[in-house]
C-alpha cells in the first residue's frame, strides 16, 4: 500500500504536492511499523509466557485499526491531491475553447479588387485549427492526453459581461457608470440592462478599418416584451448597445431622417403655406430616431422627414 501511494504521489505535476504527500506516505509507514512491531512483542511475550493472550490480541486489533485508518488516509490524500480544483464556481465543458477562424487574406484582397497577379488565391487561405465543424473534439475517458491538451472548460457564468467596440467620434461620450440597454440577436424581443465598467484608452482597429475603443459592461437582468424575465445569456452571444449618453428633457426633436447637410450647416425642409422652405438649424442631443433642434424650428412645424434629398425650395408640397 505504501509503496502504490508514493507511485501515485510521483505522479504530480506541483512540486510541494508531491513533496507534502510523500512525507505523510512515510510517516504513516513509520506509524505502521512502531504499531507492527508492538504487535510483535506482545506476540512474543505470549509465547514466553510473559504477558497473557489478551494483551496481545489487543496489540494485535491496535495495528489492523491502525493500519486501516492509514490506508484511508493514504487513499484520500491520493484522490484529494490528483483532484483539479478551480478558482472559480462554474460548468463545466468538455474540451477546451474553439477560436472563430481569422478573415482570410484571399476575401480581403478579393473585396479590394482582386489579389496580386501570379499568386494563387488558394495559399492565401487561412490555416484552419482544430478539427472540422461537427466532430467532438473532447478526450474520451481513457484516452491519451498529451501536453497542453486541454480536457475541460470551466465557464464562470455567475457575472457575464460585454465588450462592445465604440467609434472614436462617440467614445469621449461614454463614461464608467454609464446606463444601457442591450439586445441579443439569440433572444428577440429581450432587452437587457447594462452598464459601463471601464474603457479603454489605447484604440483598436474595427473590422471596417476605423479606430474604436474598446468598452466594458456588466450585464444585467433581461426582460421580454410582456415582463417575462428573458434567458440568459450564454457567452459569445452577438449583441447591440444602446448607451444615454446624453438627455435631454421637453425638448423640440424631429425624426433623424429629417436633419441633411447644406453648405457645410444642418437644415431640415419645413412645409410652409403647401411650400418647402429650407431651414438652417442647430442640433442637440443626437439619438438614433430623434434629433434635438435647438434653435430653427419650433414645436408645432411641419417638417419632411422622407426623401430630404429630392426636395428642392419652393418646391409645392401637398
Amino acid at each position: 500500500a505504501f509503496d502504490a501511494a508514493r507511485e501515485a504521489a510521483g505522479k504530480i505535476g506541483d512540486p510541494q504536492l508531491r513533496s507534502a504527500l510523500l512525507l505523510q506516505v512515510e510517516s504513516a509507514q513509520r506509524q505502521y511499523e512502531s504499531a507492527a512491531r508492538a504487535a510483535d512483542r506482545a506476540v512474543n511475550a505470549v509465547q514466553r509466557g510473559v504477558a497473557g493472550l489478551n494483551s496481545a490480541v489487543g496489540a494485535l486489533s491496535t495495528a489492523q485499526r491502525l493500519q486501516a485508518q492509514q490506508a484511508y488516509d493514504l487513499a484520500k490524500a491520493t484522490v484529494d491531491a490528483l483532484t483539479l480544483r478551480a478558482p472559480i464556481a462554474g460548468v463545466v465543458q468538455p474540451g477546451g475553447t474553439r477560436t472563430a477562424a481569422p478573415t482570410d487574406l484571399a476575401g480581403l484582397l478579393g473585396a479590394a479588387g482582386g489579389g496580386p497577379a501570379g499568386i494563387d488565391s488558394s495559399a492565401l487561405a487561412p490555416v484552419q485549427g482544430g478539427p472540422p465543424p461537427g466532430v467532438d473534439d473532447a478526450v474520451p475517458a481513457g484516452g491519451r492526453v498529451s501536453a497542453g491538451t486541454p480536457v475541460l472548460t470551466i465557464v464562470d457564468t455567475g457575472a457575464l459581461g460585454l465588450l462592445a467596440e465604440v467609434d472614436e467620434t462617440d467614445v469621449l461620450l461614454v463614461r464608467a457608470g454609464l446606463a444601457g440597454s442591450v439586445e441579443l440577436d439569440a433572444v428577440t424581443g429581450a432587452t437587457y440592462d447594462a452598464r459601463v465598467r471601464s474603457v479603454d484608452v489605447l484604440p483598436t482597429t474595427s473590422a471596417r478599418g476605423g479606430v474604436t475603443y474598446r468598452v466594458r459592461l456588466a450585464l444585467g437582468a433581461g426582460r421580454l416584451g410582456e415582463g417575462e424575465a428573458a434567458p440568459i445569456p450564454r457567452p459569445g452571444m452577438n449583441a447591440v448597445v444602446h448607451l444615454r449618453v446624453r438627455e435631454a428633457a421637453d425638448a423640440v426633436t424631429v425624426p433623424a431622417s429629417a436633419v441633411f447637410s447644406a453648405d457645410g450647416r444642418d437644415a431640415v425642409w419645413v412645409v410652409r403655406d403647401g411650400k418647402a422652405d429650407q431651414v438652417p438649424v442647430t442640433v442637440g442631443v443626437q439619438g438614433q430616431d430623434l434629433v434635438q433642434i435647438l434653435s430653427g424650428v419650433q414645436a408645432g412645424d411641419r417638417v419632411v422627414v422622407r426623401g430630404a434629398d429630392q426636395v428642392r425650395d419652393g418646391q409645392e408640397l401637398g
